[in-house]
Order: C-alpha cells, then structure tokens, then sequence
C-alpha cells in the first residue's frame, strides 16, 4: 500500500527557529495520526524564495508529494506579504493541495473538527468538495458546504443550479442541491456523501458570510478551491482570507487553467 507524503516548507526568518520546531511538530502530529511519511525542507526567507521554490519543485517532482505544509503568515509578520507572494507562485506552479497552518492548531485537540467549503454555483466537479468528502470520511469528521449568492441574486445564467433562488429553496426544490453535491463530487458514494452534515445557502458578501460560517460553526479548517494561476491582482478572496482568518487553510487547485479565482457565488468571483 502507497504511503502518502507530505511535504513540510519550512520557510520562516533565520531568527526565528521556534517558529520553525512549532510548525514542523504540528506536520509531525498530523502525518503520524494520517499515516504519512513526512518530509521537511528548511530554508531562510533570506535564502532567495526563487531559489527555495525550484528546490521545492524538484522535490516535489522526484519524490511524488501529496500535500504540502507551510505556516500560514500571521497578521503581524514583518514578511506576511513576501510570503503571501510567495504562496501564490507555488499554488501556480503546480498542483499539489497547500496546507496552510496557524498556531490556532496547536492549541486544538482534534485539529479539524469539521471542515467548511466555501461552493460556487458551477455545476462542475469541485477538488475541494472531493478532498473534504474524503478526509471526512477517513477521520469522521462532518463537512460543511457554503454557497453565497448576491443580494439581487446570481447573474451566472445556466452556470448556476443555484444562484437567484430564495434563501429556502432547499425546501422548494430538495432535488437540486443533491444533484449540485452530485456534480461536484461525481466519484463519491452516497454513503460517502452522508458525511455532509450542512448545506449552507446565504446571501451577502462572500468573504463576510465565510468568515461568518467560520465563527458560528467553531469551523477546524477551510478547505478552498483555487481555479487557475493566482496572478498578481487576483484570487483577491483567497489573499484577503489568509489576512483575516486564522483558521488553517487548505489551498485545493482546480484541473482547469486560466486566472485564479474564488467563485463562492458567482457574482463574487474574487
């Protein structure tokens, strides 16, 4: 049987190796409770993050990873936005899932309790959908799904199953959001789907109403889709969600290419 393996970037300031030992402890931690073989890759910010990046593709590359690790950047770090930058380039140059961890994870017990996944009214497959529907079926651990429309509605025409219905059209229509949930992870089971504990439909700001889901669910992680290259002046959700929050986040990328965005709703592409 295949090992999983995860891929630890630990990429801090020069001084700052207690942050590094608290970040590689926690990847520790979740790799022996995953049953993965985790590797870590060191380096200073002031190594050269063009040079880190290509020794962390190669990596990647000649060891097969399946996730990688990196401290989330903190609302108050001197180098937040370096990193930031940082963590888009590696989202753009490959397709590995990117697990963003905060301090908030090492005071949890069970780390991620439940997991919340911002939808968007696509009715196409979604990564991030099939990843939490997975880890939640492997670790008992409930799903939540958030789809957000527009106070006047969606505007996405025949894109959206969803966009432009009332707040209780899950009582109006109850076949489309199991056909909604069915697109967007076609290769799990029904059984597999009953770990789906909500279907959270609301209408407002996108980045208001997660971070709303994130405080009243007691959320353990954020599980987001991202959809192409997050260039610079894009994925403007995403950036502003790793600056508000901190809930670890896990960064999924979409099989299609073009631009980066968040589409929670459609009208709130990011």
């Amino acid at each position: 049987m295949k090992k999983n393996k995860i891929l630890v970037l630990a990429m801090v300031p020069e001084d700052s190796w207690a942050a590094r030992e608290i970040l590689v402890a926690s990847a520790t931690r979740l790799a022996a409770s995953w049953s993965c073989k985790l590797i870590v890759v060191a380096a200073g910010v002031e190594s050269g993050a063009d040079s880190f990046l290509g020794q962390v593709l190669e990596v990647m590359r000649s060891q097969a990873v399946d996730l990688i690790i990196l401290g989330k950047p903190g609302r108050m770090d001197p180098e937040a936005d370096s990193r930031r930058s940082w963590i888009s380039g590696l989202m753009g140059a490959g397709d590995c899932p990117v697990l963003l961890l905060t301090q908030k994870l090492l005071e949890a017990h069970c780390p991620f309790a439940s997991l919340l996944v911002p939808m968007s009214g696509e009715s196409t497959l979604n990564p991030a959908v099939e990843w939490a529907i997975n880890y939640g079926n492997s670790h008992q651990v409930p799903v939540d799904l958030l789809h957000v429309t527009g106070r006047n509605g969606s505007e996405a025409g025949d894109l959206s199953l969803l966009g432009g219905m009332s707040d209780q059209f899950h009582h109006e229509y109850p076949g489309r959001i199991e056909q909604f949930v069915a697109r967007a992870s076609p290769y799990s089971s029904p059984s597999q789907k009953r770990i789906i504990r909500n279907f959270i439909h609301s209408t407002g700001d996108a980045l208001e109403e997660i971070k709303k889901q994130v405080s009243r669910r007691s959320v353990g992680l954020l599980v987001i889709e991202i959809k192409g290259h997050m260039e610079p002046g894009r994925a403007k959700t995403v950036k502003e969600l790793l600056k508000s929050t901190d809930l670890p986040i896990l960064l999924v990328r979409s099989r299609g290419t073009g631009l980066a965005t968040l589409h929670v709703g459609l009208d709130f592409a990011a």
